[in-house]
């Protein structure tokens, strides 16, 4: 009888070691947080503290490997595994990221408020997306749909750990290690001067990966929850789906009012950033538009509410905002009223768009808004920087600016949709979020390769005029 329950042990827990490493996820995790939060609640605390709190942390991490790596290994099948798994990640994250926000604030509150916004933006977005993919897989799962974990959730899944481990050293790594800790010194690179940027590179890449993530599985989804609202109608479900392409462009003046209070307060950098933002909101919701079938219907001639909708975001982003952003930079020279011209431009060049009964498919009549205005406001980010005074950059910045507003109303200067253009290109695409990425943490920079960039785009036609001739 002894012998035969002897047998039954190691094949009890051979079948379910992989299941008792990914529950051992919680113990660690909780130890990793009990050493941040003596290190929070002291800060004279010992730094070891910050230590054993990140190789349990990295434990932790590990563990989501070896569960699977030993699965496979000894061929176990479990039902609770996959479910356990997924589970225990939500856990960690619900400890973890919040903890690290706090740990944020504490390492940076005082020099650097936008990392902790951006460390509590994250925490935030990766809480809400794990609880709406959840949501998600359940009606999926009523409608006899088959759901699981997509090859982006793994990604997410395999980013997201070792950033917080990399966080957490920066946030509770820091002070005075004794001698017997020397190994330690692997992790104080951490402290050195300015790596705070790659920090920030990390958390907003696990970021954008955690949105692209969050919208993947809706797209997949997302199909079973309108069922399940519209109860087959289809005129409710395109009334829900319109709501997605417009909050999309609400984005877009919200980025445009936002740059324009940031402009008043001499943050240009920033103001300027937005302004890309605000570009891209504007690329992505006629995309979305186009993507979820609401154009499909759409007379040629037809102006729809959402088209007005989009025309008002464009005048405030793309036409006031880059107007009141270089008022604010040359308020003290007396050019500053004469930039309205410009947002008076820019308008009559939306309303021709928008009435336009003759457009040319794949081209826009007149250098398109966007672009104007990513190319002005790469102008004040240049003058901003190597001018801040405005002591020669002011009669350059009026010139320009009134030259581009005519330009937009140029209507007989075609040119190509660049926006159309990627769509079709992803390599394109990509390299243009690369580079335009880049330029936001070199500072100095963006300005210029804004520049380089809208300058080629602003003279394209030179180049492609003779094609757009015969598309008309």
């Amino acid at each position: 009888m002894l012998e035969g329950a002897n047998q039954v042990r190691p094949s009890l827990l051979r079948r379910n070691l992989a299941n008792l490493i990914t529950l051992a996820r919680i113990p660690l995790c909780f130890a990793s947080f009990a050493c941040a939060l003596v290190v929070i609640s002291s800060p004279t605390a010992s730094a070891e503290w910050g230590f054993f709190g990140q190789i349990l942390l990295i434990v932790t991490s590990l563990t989501d490997y070896f569960d699977g790596m030993v699965a496979r290994k000894y061929n176990i099948v479990s039902q609770i595994g996959p479910l356990a798994d997924q589970v225990m990640d939500k856990i960690v994250y619900c400890i973890i990221f919040p903890t690290l926000a706090v740990g944020t604030m504490l390492q940076d509150g005082d020099k650097n408020i936008h990392h902790v916004l951006l460390a509590l933006v994250l925490c935030v977005t990766l809480l809400v997306r794990d609880h709406w993919v959840n949501f998600l897989r359940t009606i999926a799962d009523r409608h006899n749909v088959k759901s699981g974990v997509k090859q982006i959730g793994k990604i997410r899944t395999l980013f997201a750990l070792p950033t917080a481990c990399v966080i957490y050293a920066y946030c509770f790594s820091t002070g005075e290690y004794s001698d017997i800790y020397h190994l330690n010194s692997l992790l104080l690179w951490v402290q050195q001067p300015g790596f705070t940027l790659w920090i920030i590179i990390l958390e907003l890449s696990l970021f954008v990966i955690n949105i692209v993530s969050a919208i993947s599985y809706t797209k997949i989804y997302g199909n079973c929850l309108l069922e399940e609202l519209c109860d087959g109608d289809e005129v409710a479900k395109k009334k829900l789906l319109s709501i997605f392409p417009n909050l999309l462009t609400l984005m877009n003046a919200v980025m445009g009012i936002s740059a324009i209070i940031l402009a008043h307060n001499g943050r240009y950098h920033l103001s300027f950033v937005l302004l890309v933002f605000a570009a891209i909101f504007d690329k992505l919701d006629g995309a979305a538009a186009r993507k979820l079938g609401l154009t499909e219907d759409r007379l040629p001639d037809e102006i729809t509410p959402g088209m007005i909708f989009d025309d008002i975001a464009d005048l405030i982003s793309f036409c006031i905002a880059p107007a009141a952003i270089a008022g604010a930079y040359l308020w003290d020279t007396g050019y500053a009223f004469w930039l309205s011209l410009y947002a008076i431009l820019g308008l009559a060049r939306l309303i021709y768009f928008t009435f336009d009964k003759k457009p040319i498919p794949g081209y826009f009549k007149g250098l398109p808004s966007p672009a104007a205005a990513l190319f002005v406001g790469g102008l004040i980010h240049v003058s901003t920087t190597y001018d801040p005074s405005c002591s020669y950059m002011g009669p350059w910045v009026l010139l320009i600016f009134l030259l581009t507003g005519v330009v937009m109303n140029t209507y007989f200067i075609h040119y190509v949709h660049f926006g159309r253009l990627m769509s079709q290109s992803k390599k394109l695409t990509s390299w243009v979020f690369i580079i335009i990425f880049a330029g936001i943490f070199l500072k100095s920079l963006l300005g210029i390769i804004t520049l380089l960039l809208m300058g080629g785009y602003f003279l394209s036609p030179l180049f492609t005029s003779s094609k757009a001739s015969l598309e008309s």
